[in-house]
């Protein structure tokens, strides 16, 4: 499937002019080096951390 032009859909990989994101049989995801944005803060133990909530939670920690 072609959208627009400028993405593809095949094969388990979207393809745009910035790089591919790829989604293997496996369930790994690879966005080939592009940025995520609009991810959430953790609520469970596996989940990605966003890099604010991690400068917020390493701001938090103290040393004695």
């Amino acid at each position: 499937m072609i959208v627009g032009g400028n993405l593809t859909v095949a094969n388990n990989t979207i393809s745009n002019s910035s790089g591919d994101i790829t989604i293997t049989s496996t369930g790994s995801l690879n966005v080939d080096n592009n940025i995520i944005t609009g991810l959430s803060n953790p609520v469970n133990s596996n989940d990605a951390v966003n890099k604010i909530y991690l400068e917020t939670e390493l701001a938090s920690i103290t040393t004695q």
